[in-house]
């Protein structure tokens, strides 16, 4: 392994501890309830705290009022079922009146509820990048659009931003279309009332009663990673553990804010907690994090074993989150070799390991690092990943 490849390590290790936090849409309607969940809102943090009560009861009277709207635009079709409002870390359970969990969406949410926006005299705007009938990429709801009278107006307004956001149209559902209009001309002559019945949640149009919609309220907080790393001696064949230690060591030191929590998980032929769940503090002054990267020894402290047990790690990880108070919204970054030893598991343990992933709400991070012979890749660590909306990175090393 060079130093390209170790390069090449380190800014993959910081590229995913980004990644791990970023907003991904997962916007879905439910074909029983006929309803929209998994919205989320984020609150702008130069919005001001103390006036989170009523900050809260503004948007979740706004987007009652706009499911409503288009529930009838829809002829009773969908509407608005399930929603998470994210309010800034700094925030507090007093402010808001409420007791606050936490939550982890690092961006603009589905909807970003911003402080005026004088460019766009505070009018409501659907961010768009796709194509037509592609879903956009979010909204940005100034505040002062709704911290006044709601009006029917209002809602209107919001259903039609809502539809460009789910449905890739660039016009409202009932405008007419216009060959000068960019609904005409981006969805090649179709209206935005086409485009939207063409889509799967109208498959078989059913209508339902109208119910209004559930609201959960979320505290932004930071969220906690554990690096499941192997310690075999397979991970040394071709003296490359200098180098992956050196990797993670300054990622540990350098690599994430002073508000992140980290753990230490071993493992080959089994797998230990080498170090538990700590804030990681300043990156000058930190005892945690000098602490953390001790955990990191040399090659002469590597297992003799030659096992390669990913999934032992993983549920240590799950143990290490646990034992920090909470197990939920965890990242797990594994750094392994990426081929399987004797020790593997039946599909009904991967099953269940993909549950517990999905119960504590985890996303997952594979990193490879891979002899020159590719042989007996572990796909199912790098099947998690994806699952759980994280990466799986393979670095290849074909050094002589």
């Amino acid at each position: 392994m060079n130093k390209i490849q170790v390069f090449i390590l380190v800014c993959n290790l910081c590229n995913l501890s980004w990644q791990s936090q970023l907003f991904k849409s997962e916007i879905k309607m439910n074909p029983l309830t006929r309803g929209y969940e998994d919205i989320t809102v984020v609150i702008d943090k130069n919005l001001d705290s103390e006036d989170c009560n009523k900050i809260l009861k503004d948007i979740q009277a706004t987007l009652t009022g706009t499911s409503a709207s288009i529930y009838k635009s829809l002829s009773g079709q969908v509407m608005i079922g399930k929603v998470t409002i994210q309010v800034p870390e700094e925030w507090t359970d007093r402010a808001c009146g409420l007791d606050l969990t936490p939550s982890h969406y690092v961006g603009p949410g589905d909807i970003l509820l911003s402080r005026a926006s004088p460019a766009w005299n505070d009018q409501p705007k659907t961010l768009q990048s796709q194509a037509c009938g592609k879903p956009g990429d979010y909204i940005d709801l100034p505040y002062p659009f709704i911290s006044g009278n709601i009006t029917r107006q209002t809602e209107d307004a919001i259903r039609d931003v809502f539809l460009r956001l789910r449905y890739g149209v660039w016009a409202g559902l009932d405008d007419p279309l216009l060959v000068t209009s960019q609904q005409y001309a981006r969805c090649r002559g179709k209206s935005s009332r086409e485009v939207v019945m063409k889509h799967d949640d109208f498959y078989g149009r059913r209508t339902v009663n109208f119910t209004k919609p559930s609201f959960k309220v979320t505290r932004l907080t930071t969220p906690k990673y554990v690096i499941v790393l192997e310690n075999s001696v397979i991970m040394n064949t071709k003296e490359q553990w200098d180098f992956i230690r050196t990797a993670t060591r300054n990622f540990i030191l350098h690599g994430l804010p002073a508000s992140a929590h980290l753990g230490i998980v071993l493992f080959n032929d089994a797998a230990h907690i080498a170090h538990p769940i700590v804030q990681l503090g300043d990156k000058e002054k930190s005892k945690a994090r000098q602490s953390l990267s001790l955990q990191i020894k040399s090659k002469h402290n590597l297992s003799p074993s030659g096992g390669s047990c990913v999934k032992c790690g993983v549920n240590k990880a799950i143990e290490a989150l646990g034992g920090s108070g909470s197990s939920l919204g965890g990242v797990i970054i594994v750094i392994s070799r990426g081929q399987g030893s004797a020790n593997y598991q039946s599909k009904q343990e991967d099953r269940t390991l993909e549950n517990l992933s999905v119960k504590h709400q985890l996303q997952l991070f594979s990193m490879s690092v891979l002899p020159s012979e590719l042989s007996n890749i572990d796909s199912s660590i790098e099947n998690l990943a994806f699952k759980t909306g994280g990466e799986s990175f393979i670095i290849t090393d074909k050094s002589n």
